[in-house]
């Protein structure tokens, strides 16, 4: 099992990411509509995934979050759109951040989960994926899970499909891969091989 680790954001960064998502990431907020929310658990998922890139890049290579953001894409269309790079350049692998949101802590059952259109997506430009736990409503403390490959991801993870049953009273919303922390690698091991 990979050993955890523990990012921060300040309530002043967390104002800044917020900021920008509305100005720069929010496609009917570009076009003079209401902000557009796509929501988990009451919280918008595009708005977390910037703040877990963010705070992946301010732990793991000391980035400023403004330098972060000034490095993302700009939306190519005007429905939201994930960039199709990668978030995090560790060791020389590009990683995309993963980022899951729950009230409840995260155990060795836990499923971590890739949509599939992003998983085989010939136009993603990552050589893995790093995935953090976000507490719902806390926006300033992430949980470092692991990472992987992108092919071990593929060859090792289970693939559900939409609509299949997910737990005890879900679903699976989209097509997706998932897997258990217990095939993930220590992202610390990597970022130590660094030196």
């Amino acid at each position: 099992m990979p050993t955890h680790y523990f990012g921060q954001l300040t309530p002043d960064e967390v104002t800044v990411i917020h900021q920008h998502w509305l100005d720069h990431l929010n496609p009917k907020k570009l076009r003079g509509q209401k902000a557009w929310v796509n929501t988990k658990h009451g919280e918008d998922v595009n708005r977390v995934g910037l703040l877990s890139e963010c705070v992946a890049n301010k732990y793991w290579n000391h980035i400023p979050i403004e330098v972060t953001l000034e490095s993302r894409p700009e939306i190519k269309n005007q429905h939201w759109s994930a960039d199709e790079g990668f978030d995090i350049n560790l060791g020389g692998f590009k990683l995309d951040v993963k980022c899951q949101i729950s009230k409840y802590n995260p155990h060795s059952n836990w499923l971590w989960n890739v949509a599939e259109k992003t998983a085989i997506s010939p136009n993603k430009e990552c050589s893995g994926y790093l995935w953090v736990y976000k507490k719902l409503g806390d926006d300033y403390t992430f949980e470092f899970i692991g990472w992987m490959f992108r092919t071990d991801f593929l060859e090792q993870s289970s693939k559900h499909l939409k609509g299949e049953p997910k737990g005890k009273n879900g679903f699976y919303l989209l097509d997706t891969y998932d897997i258990t922390e217990d095939h993930m690698m220590d992202i610390g091991e990597l970022r130590r091989s660094m030196f």
